[in-house]
């Protein structure tokens, strides 16, 4: 079943457009040849012209459960490299990937410094604005 609900998977990022980066831990041994299960999962990228990139055990039982998966028509892969930092039962998974950082957005940001309000211009402000004037009448509200 999860091959099956892994190639719907593939099939809908590979149908997107942009840059593509699937990491995670498959908590699957895909470092054993002799079981079945593995080898279609192994398969499954490469008829999504994709590529799997870790091929070296991430686990310190010797096998590989944690995968980087991107697509493989595209030169953003490099330096792909698994460590233990903690002496833990899981290895980290580092790569570096040469793409572009989106442009950040210029925003224009307006406010006021309101330590610099003069508290009564405010107020006499206020009262002779037309918020304040209903049909004529002007309503004034004194502060308490």
């Amino acid at each position: 079943m999860f091959l099956d609900e892994f190639a719907v998977f593939l099939e809908s990022l590979v149908l997107s457009l942009g840059k593509l980066i699937l990491t995670g831990d498959f908590n699957f041994h895909v470092d054993d040849p002799s079981d079945s299960a593995v080898l279609k999962c192994l398969d499954l990228p490469d008829l999504f012209n994709l590529q799997q990139h870790i091929d070296v055990p991430t686990h310190k039982d010797g096998h590989t459960l944690d995968l980087i998966i991107t697509r493989s028509n595209k030169e953003h892969k490099s330096d792909f490299f698994v460590y233990d930092p903690v002496k833990s039962g899981r290895f980290a998974v580092h790569c570096r990937l040469n793409i572009d950082m989106p442009p950040v957005p210029k925003q224009i940001i307006k406010y006021r410094k309101l330590r610099s309000v003069n508290a009564d211009n405010l107020r006499r402000d206020n009262i002779n604005s037309s918020l304040w004037q209903s049909q004529g009448n002007i309503r004034i509200l004194r502060p308490v």
